[in-house]
């Protein structure tokens, strides 16, 4: 049996973790899977989640340095590990340009490396260095050759490319990536994330009777969070607003905007927010009728993949999205799209939905069926086996 060694940060909580169980399970691969031993967030810090029983992988938790940067992550004993295991594989959810990459390429230089990437904006980082030396921005410049050397670098120890997006994967294709490449969405895990009543949730959160419109995520500008609230005067009186990952109010952060940007509007006695843990995010997400991920494209970023919208739409809820970066790929036909930075746009398709239960039955099925078909970690795991095979 081969072996596989599995590097991710969002293996820290043991849901993310179902395609590679699954893979495990194939009986071709060992799989071990490398997860912070713990990792801070806004509010507080999380220890990484023990498998549960039964589960098919081996889980190595270890302390992660410089871990507020994806790319400069370090993984403290990943060298020593990968000695003693002597993978024939690795797989590493970061971009080829990452210490990861080179700390894996040093410590077990034979075995295939496979960087799972969600780069989908094309920069030239000597380029964007030179520029800052022009506009007298050191640290800017330091910064950007710092990333151009290490994307060099991780490049040429990179054995083969996973991508997130088909937008990622146009992105590579045109810089003329020649090493194998597949695209491999972050899998869902229907079993988990499937349609259920939730009545009795829903009347705990004082949602009976509403139209539930919810959004789950990071909650920072980019996100268009604030876009939301600006919708909620607008839509429907009975629709309330079902925030997620609220842990921290203080004076000046994005959520405290948020809340009195409600109150400003005379909408906060309609915003429902709460913390809900990743083993609990299927269920609330089945009070909602529908999602919302109203992401905005910046110079630096877009969406590069909206993980919460394959989960709720395997949920059975209808999604509505963004243009920004992977949204329309995700959503297909089975959601509505709005144009970025309009709440005006937003509160009109929770209108449509609102008065429509045949649509938004309709959406919410084919999503379903969608998220089977090309986001589901079937999916995922062939796809693994196809580009582990082609390296």
């Amino acid at each position: 049996m081969r072996r596989l060694v599995i590097v991710s940060v969002a293996s820290l909580n043991e849901h993310h973790r179902a395609s590679y169980d699954l893979l495990a399970r194939s009986g071709e691969w060992e799989v071990h899977i490398v997860a912070p031993e713990s990792l801070g967030f806004t509010g507080g810090r999380k220890t990484c989640d023990a498998p549960p029983v039964g589960a098919s992988y081996r889980l190595h938790p270890l302390r992660l340095a410089f871990e507020k940067s994806g790319r400069f992550v370090w993984f403290r004993g990943l060298s020593k590990l990968l000695r003693i295991l002597e993978p024939d594989a690795v797989f590493l959810e970061e971009d080829p340009g990452s210490l990861s990459m080179l700390q894996a390429f040093a410590a077990r230089p034979t075995a295939k490396r496979i960087a799972f990437t969600v780069e989908n904006i094309a920069r030239d980082r000597f380029a964007d260095a030179l520029g800052a030396v022009r506009a007298l921005k050191p640290r800017d410049a330091v910064r950007d050759l710092v990333v151009g050397l290490l994307l060099t670098s991780g490049q040429a120890a990179t054995s083969g490319l996973a991508c997130i997006s088909n937008e990622g994967e146009r992105l590579f294709r045109a810089a003329a990536w020649k090493k194998p490449l597949e695209v491999i969405p972050l899998g869902t895990d229907t079993q988990r994330f499937t349609p259920s009543e939730q009545v009795e949730l829903r009347a705990q959160l004082g949602l009976s009777g509403a139209f539930v419109v919810g959004y789950f995520g990071r909650l920072v500008p980019e996100k268009g969070v604030h876009l939301l609230i600006d919708a909620l005067p607008s839509m429907p009186a009975e629709a309330m607003l079902l925030l997620d990952m609220f842990p921290n109010f203080s004076p000046g952060s994005y959520a405290a905007s948020l809340l009195q940007r409600a109150e400003a509007l005379g909408v906060r006695e309609r915003v429902i927010t709460m913390g809900v843990s990743h083993s609990e995010v299927h269920r609330y997400m089945n009070c909602c009728d529908t999602i919302v991920l109203p992401s905005l494209t910046t110079t630096r970023w877009k969406e590069q993949f909206g993980r919460v919208l394959p989960e709720a739409m395997a949920c059975g809820v209808a999604a509505i999205g963004s243009r920004s970066g992977n949204i329309p790929d995700m959503i297909g036909d089975a959601g509505l799209l709005i144009p970025e930075g309009d709440a005006a746009a937003i509160a009109t398709a929770v209108t449509q939905l609102a008065s429509d239960p045949a649509l938004r039955h309709a959406l919410g099925m084919g999503g379903r069926q969608r998220v089977k078909a090309l986001f589901s970690v079937e999916v995922q795991v062939a796809r693994m086996e196809s580009l582990l095979a082609a390296c």
